[in-house]
């Protein structure tokens, strides 16, 4: 599960997003608990990466806590065509970092709590909403 808080911020029309935490990340069979870090890709509406942010990687814990915010710019007029897809991966030293989930708000939202976070931010503007999300497989 991920923790996560939404803030829309209509002077700077921004989506102030935080990385709270994680809980009951899996552990690896050969290395233990996941050295883990979350990705978040602003998607546009042809699906192109128009931003990219990472968290730091938090090392050697099932349950990382990350308390990192970024800000992306997003005009509200185009909620409906962007998303923010949300990856939480578990870094690898020699091979590719491995995916362990994924959250995807906005336009590309598969469950109804991605919806919903999203909703709720945009009609409680300036205020942060918090929301555990389980953890989907990444498309």
């Amino acid at each position: 599960m991920l923790s996560m808080s939404l803030c829309y911020q209509t002077r700077a029309d921004n989506m102030m997003v935080t990385v709270v935490k994680a809980e009951n990340l899996p552990r690896n069979a050969l290395t233990g608990p996941p050295d883990s870090y979350v990705k978040i890709v602003m998607r546009g509406p042809d699906g192109a990466e128009d931003d990219t942010r990472h968290t730091k990687i938090q090392r050697k814990t099932c349950d990382p806590v990350f308390k990192e915010a970024f800000s992306f710019p997003l005009p509200s007029d185009l909620f409906a065509d962007y998303s923010l897809v949300v990856t939480v991966y578990d870094h690898a030293r020699i091979l590719a970092d491995g995916v362990i989930g994924q959250v995807r708000l906005g336009a590309m939202a598969t469950e109804e709590s991605e919806l919903q976070h999203v909703r709720r931010a945009v009609r409680h503007r300036g205020k942060p909403i918090n929301v555990w999300h389980d953890l989907m497989e990444a498309e």
